[in-house]
C-alpha cells in the first residue's frame, strides 16, 4: 500500500533506514531530500512499506520532481514508479511527473509506464563524469599531462592567499553570500541552475542545505582567497557503493579567472587522500561536462531528464 509522507523530517529515521537499505544512487541522500524542500515545492516522501521515491510536490500546479531514482533494487525501480504514478493520479494528484534515469532505464520506463501514461521526450540530457581514485594521479600535478592545470594553480597562488576551510567554520551568511553571487553571475550569463526544468532562479535548495548545517554531508568545503570565502563543495556518499562519493554541489565565484580550476581540483586532491575509491562530479549539460574533462575522467554516464502525464 502506497503512503505519501509529507512530514519528512519527523520521518528522518525511516527515510534513511531505507536508504541504507536499497539506495545505490547519488542523489539519495535524506540531507539533500530535505533541503528541497523549499517553498511551494515540499518534500514528499512516497513509501509503499519496504521502498521509497524523493520527491517534491507544488500542490496547485500538481507538479512532481523526482530526486534521485526510485530507492530500490535496479529490477524494482519502474515498477514501483509505475505503482506510485498509479496511486498519485486515483488521488487526483498528478499532472506531470519530472524524472531522470539512465538510457537503458529510460527505455524501460517508456517500456512500462508508457503503456497508461505519456512518457515524453527528454528535455534535457546530462553528462556525468566519474574519477577513478585508484589510477587518477591528478593530486600530484606531475608531468606533462597536468601542465595546464599545473600553471593556472600556480598562477592563483602566486597572487593570492588561498586555503580551504570546513564551510561550517565561516559562517552561514558568508556561505550563503558565496551562493547569491554565484547565481547572479550564472544567471547574467544565461546558464541554467535548475538542471530539471531550466529554472534560473532555483537554489533554494543550496541555501536550505547551508542553514540545516550541512546534514547528512561528508566534506562542505570552502576555498578562502585572502581570507575571502568564495566557494563551496558539498558531497556525501553515495549508499551500497563502498568506497564511491557523490560531489554533489560546486559553485565559487565566477569573476576570479582559474578559480574554478582550483576548486574542482583541491575537492578531487582531497577526497583522493580521504580514501575514496571513485567520485562522482555531478550531471552536466555538455559545455559543463568539457570544463570537467579537464580533470580527466576515467569515464562519464548519459541520463535523460523527461516528463510524465497523464495519457
Amino acid at each position: 500500500m502506497i503512503e505519501l509522507i509529507e512530514d519528512i523530517e519527523s520521518e528522518r529515521k525511516l527515510i534513511e533506514k531505507t536508504i541504507k537499505a536499497y539506495g545505490n544512487d547519488p542523489e539519495q541522500n535524506y540531507g539533500y531530500f530535505l533541503a528541497h524542500s523549499t517553498g511551494v515545492n515540499k518534500g514528499v516522501f512516497i513509501y509503499n512499506g519496504k521502498y521509497g521515491i524523493q520527491t517534491t510536490f507544488d500542490e496547485k500546479t500538481r507538479k512532481w520532481v523526482m530526486i534521485g531514482t526510485p530507492i530500490a533494487p535496479e529490477g524494482e525501480q519502474i515498477r514501483f514508479l509505475n505503482e506510485a504514478l498509479d496511486f498519485i493520479s486515483k488521488n487526483g494528484k498528478l499532472r506531470k511527473f519530472v524524472a531522470e534515469f539512465e538510457t537503458e532505464k529510460r527505455k524501460r520506463a517508456v517500456e512500462v509506464i508508457g503503456k497508461r501514461y505519456s512518457v515524453h521526450l527528454p528535455n534535457c540530457v546530462l553528462y556525468w563524469p566519474v574519477y577513478d581514485m585508484r589510477t587518477w594521479n591528478g593530486d600530484r600535478l606531475e608531468g606533462g599531462e597536468w601542465k595546464k592545470i599545473r600553471n593556472l594553480i600556480n598562477r592563483l597562488k602566486r597572487f593570492h592567499k588561498v586555503r580551504v576551510v570546513d564551510s561550517a567554520k565561516v559562517g552561514k551568511d558568508k556561505v550563503k553570500q558565496v551562493i547569491l553571487d554565484w547565481v547572479k553571475l550564472r544567471n547574467q550569463n544565461s546558464f541554467g541552475i535548475n538542471r530539471k526544468d531550466s529554472n534560473r532562479t532555483d537554489y533554494g535548495h543550496y541555501l536550505k542545505l547551508v542553514d540545516l548545517g550541512f546534514v547528512g554531508c561528508n566534506f562542505a568545503k570552502t576555498v578562502l582567497l585572502d581570507e575571502k570565502p568564495v566557494s563551496l563543495t558539498v558531497g556525501w556518499e553515495i549508499p551500497n557503493r563502498n568506497g564511491a562519493y557523490y560531489s554533489g554541489i560546486g559553485v565559487y565565484d565566477l569573476s576570479i579567472p582559474d578559480l574554478g580550476v582550483y576548486v574542482n581540483w583541491s575537492d578531487l586532491a582531497m577526497l583522493k587522500k580521504a580514501g575514496y575509491k571513485e567520485v562522482d562530479f555531478g550531471g552536466s549539460p555538455k559545455p559543463l561536462l568539457q570544463f570537467k574533462e579537464k580533470f580527466k575522467p576515467s569515464r562519464t554516464y548519459t541520463t535523460h531528464i523527461f516528463s510524465i502525464t497523464k495519457s
